[in-house]
């Protein structure tokens, strides 16, 4: 037995194999199941010294019956003669050096007639590792069909494949062969039977590779639960799957996970997708096959269909492929039909970046929730999420069609959606709009009217539009709703960040077909309650994954709601006045941005030294930055407000953002736009390519702001 063999120098044991395979080919052995509580090896050779046999060619090497063979696959033999009733323990299957990984055929575990093997129990499940210090490509020599999957589950369950030989390492990759083109293959896939379903099944740290060309991915899914015909939904369900610290990439979909949902309560259960990475860094057009996701309409980095009591936490889902559009980081669907819908689903910690659309007409989402229509609510959770860098450069159409970039987008058909979105941070930092473009953080269709609660996020953006676009101008906003009926179960302490430099529009938010400009305007229409403007910390910084740390300059850190998430997306413990966003972090409020001080003149002159702390000085370096600034923070105090353009004023090398009413308006601090003593200069955007409606400098339901063009008295 392998168990023997082992204490023996390398030699050594390369002459006894040399020598029995020379004496002894075509031995047979004892045809015992599999046993738990024992080790079994697969070593590219299949040689064995002693009964029962427990040293394996490989997987999928022929078996029907009988007796094992020196080329007897170890799945084939599970398959076929199950494990031993009598035996008791965990059956550890071990890959250890000599064997090549390419198997003859794709692989599969279970009969295809009802799934499972025989005598399969928690009492002897299966776990599979690679030796340490070595690493494995398991493919096929062959392809993988239409439908087909390189590694099939077929009803079976209680197995465990885990890629870390080596501490901190996955030491394991599941790669499609290079003929494995089929649109409709999948890399691993889970497959139920009238009497049996997928179960207890874990694979961890382990990469996850389809087929692509360096333009296009064809592999349809990395992990598949569904029908035997891609994609549709399982005849049973499955339960307690885990897919855990893979990378999967080249794909079109991350993970697909589709249950019933023509039959009321029969969801699968107990999903876990935690700390994947989703998305290679392999851009398409290259020498290589890329290594991106997505490449299909409405691909997504993770799909849920009819599952409860579902975990999505820790992925990190990225760099989808432009040249499809519709693209979702996460999407909740209604596919499998509606009455067995997704429910108690907590999306918590994620980081969604980098996802772009080029194609024109279709948007791109973070994270996307479509229930159809359901009278209960789903009691699901988005918390604690990052969403950046999303664009869509084609996305046109109405404001109501959401074929834009949108950082999360709610679209249920209810009363009572059940949806809580705490604590997410979305920065929407692309300039990347056509002419009369939208793009959103929080999305919310005419077909919820009730049941959302949204509390200490950060949405901040900023898109707008390419230099290169004509028409009419952008709008970008920070949340929309397009219905005529509030969603918001409860809503407060969301802090808001806006800025167009393209010659956009900006807006806190957007409900009842009006354009809401302000907090205080959002405020009062919509109910929430303690929404700030800001600008965080990262703006101009981290514009992926929106990383805030201790002692950055915020006054954000001690400022949310209780609303009892325990922790933030880095699993640290939140307080009793947490921070908002997705990070908990102490702010260092004398690095901040604070109101603009009345009494107080500020330059115009070159140099951006904003001010920070409270009542700091500083300076901009051009009127767009100064308002910038303005729209954000507000003022406080008496007495004027000088914005004052001074010698090394620049010029505008970007749009000046439509002045707002900023927060603290008052006429007991007005701001006022000057210039120095002596001085003459002009404000203008003439070399840049301007879009219908704009101009030099506007003012949108603007209170208390004056321009004086009279450095001296008498003067212009």
């Amino acid at each position: 037995m392998k168990t023997k063999l082992t204490i023996l120098s390398g030699l050594t044991r390369k002459l006894l194999i040399a020598g029995f395979i020379l004496t002894g080919i075509g031995n047979t052995y004892a045809q015992a199941p599999i046993e738990g509580g024992r080790t079994y090896y697969i070593d590219g050779i299949g040689a064995d010294f002693a009964a029962p046999k427990d040293t394996f060619i490989n997987f999928m090497g022929a078996y029907s019956g009988g007796a094992y063979t020196n080329s007897t696959g170890l799945f084939n033999a599970l398959t076929v003669r199950g494990v031993a009733p009598t035996t008791l323990g965990t059956i550890n299957i071990l890959l250890v050096p000599g064997y090549t990984g390419v198997e003859p055929s794709p692989l599969a575990i279970g009969n295809t007639i009802n799934g499972g093997f025989d005598y399969m129990a928690p009492s002897r499940s299966i776990v599979i590792k690679p030796h340490p210090g070595a690493n494995y490509i398991i493919t096929t020599s062959g392809s993988v069909a239409t439908n087909g999957a390189l590694l099939r589950f077929n009803g079976v369950g209680h197995i465990t494949i885990d890629g870390e030989g080596t501490p901190g390492q996955r030491n394991l990759t599941f790669q499609m062969s290079s003929g494995s083109n089929q649109t409709t293959s999948k890399v691993i896939e889970y497959t139920s039977f009238s009497q049996n379903g997928c179960q207890n099944i874990a694979i961890r740290n382990s990469t996850i590779n389809g087929n692509s060309t360096n333009s296009a991915i064809n592999t349809y899914a990395g992990f598949y639960i569904g029908g035997t015909t891609t994609p549709s939904a399982p005849v049973r369900r499955s339960q307690n799957i885990t897919i855990e610290n893979n990378v999967i990439q080249a794909v079109r979909h991350g993970v697909f996970a589709r249950g019933i949902g023509l039959t009321a309560n029969s969801h699968d259960l107990n999903l876990i997708v935690r700390n994947n990475i989703i998305g290679g860094t392999i851009a398409p057009n290259g020498s290589l096959p890329t290594t991106f996701v997505g490449g299909v309409t409405n691909a997504a980095g993770i799909l849920i269909a009819s599952q409860a009591n579902c975990l999505i936490q820790g992925n990190t889902i990225r760099n989808s492929l432009p040249t499809a559009g519709g693209f979702r980081g996460i999407e909740l669907s209604s596919q499998s039909g509606n009455l067995s819908l997704d429910s108690i689903v907590n999306i918590n910690g994620n980081k969604i970046y980098n996802l772009y659309t080029s194609i024109g007409g279709n948007g791109v989402y973070g994270i996307r929730a479509n229930l159809g229509a359901h009278a209960q609510p789903m009691g699901s959770s988005i918390v604690n999420n990052t969403i950046g860098r999303i664009g869509a450069t084609g996305g046109t159409g109405a404001i109501n069609t959401f074929n834009y970039a949108t950082g999360i987008l709610v679209e249920d058909n209810s009363v009572n959606a059940g949806y809580s979105i705490l604590h997410n941070s979305v920065y929407l930092s692309n300039d990347t709009l056509p002419g009369g473009g939208f793009t959103t953080c929080l999305g919310v269709s005419n077909t919820v009217t009730g049941g959302l609660t949204v509390f200490n996020n950060i949405f901040a953006n900023r898109g707008g539009r390419q230099l290169s676009a004509t028409g009419n101008p952008t709008f970008t906003y920070g949340i929309v709703l397009t219905g005529t009926t509030n969603p918001f179960s409860a809503s407060g302490h969301n802090a808001f960040y806006l800025n167009d430099s393209r010659g956009g529009y900006s807006s806190v938010g957007f409900w009842l077909t009006r354009n809401r400009f302000t907090v205080a305007e959002w405020m009062q229409v919509s109910g929430s309650t303690n929404d700030v403007m800001t600008i965080p910390p990262f703006v101009n910084g981290d514009d992926s994954t929106l990383t805030i740390s201790n002692g950055m300059g915020s006054t954000l850190g001690n400022t949310g709601l209780n609303v009892f998430v325990l922790t933030d997306i880095n699993g640290l413990p939140r307080t009793t006045t947490p921070s908002r966003g997705a990070y908990q972090f102490t702010g260092n409020s004398a690095l901040a941005f604070h109101p603009l001080v009345g009494s107080r003149t500020y330059a115009i002159n070159g140099v951006n030294s904003w001010p920070v702390g409270p009542g700091g000085n500083g300076s901009f370096g051009t009127v767009a930055d100064a308002i910038h600034y303005l729209n954000n923070t507000g003022v406080t105090g008496t007495g004027n407000v000088t914005l004052q353009i001074e010698p090394g004023y620049p010029k505008e090398s970007v749009f000046i953002p439509a002045v707002t009413n900023f927060t603290g308006s008052n006429a007991s601090r007005p701001v006022v736009l000057t210039i120095a003593p002596t001085h003459n200069d002009t404000i203008s955007t003439t070399a840049l390519s301007h879009p219908n409606y704009t101009s030099t400098l506007r003012l949108l339901g603007t209170r208390h702001f004056q321009i004086n063009g009279a450095g001296l008295p008498g003067q212009r």
